[in-house]
């Protein structure tokens, strides 16, 4: 098989992998209440990864972020806090802010 033929095979694929597992989503969407157990399960297990991956970026960095000093990571993640509490505990809204800060704290920092 000619290598661009298998390269337009596994994309096709693989959208109509994804279509069906959105589509069986949706059709299973309205049988589930969101106040369920098992959705809050996910939601408290969201919750913990989101939060545990945030704090080894604060406090044990790799990369470039090892080269931004800890007040300026603690600072944005304050900022985030802030944002999650003036935002009616919008998680995209602290994330966001926090990562916005972050970047212009360190920008700022360096210069």
């Amino acid at each position: 098989m000619n290598e661009s033929y298998a390269i337009w095979l596994a994309v096709i694929l693989g959208s109509l992998v994804t279509f069906c597992f959105r589509a069986s989503g949706a059709i299973l969407s309205a049988r589930l209440s969101p106040q369920s157990p098992v959705f809050l399960l996910i939601s408290c297990v969201s919750y913990g990864l989101l939060s545990a991956l945030v704090s080894r970026m604060i406090f044990l960095p790799i990369g470039e972020l090892e080269t931004v000093p800890l007040i300026v990571r603690l600072t944005a993640l304050g900022m985030a806090g802030i944002a999650y509490i003036l935002f009616r505990r919008s998680v995209f809204a602290a994330v966001s802010v926090g990562v916005l800060s972050l970047i212009a704290l360190a920008a700022w920092n360096t210069v």
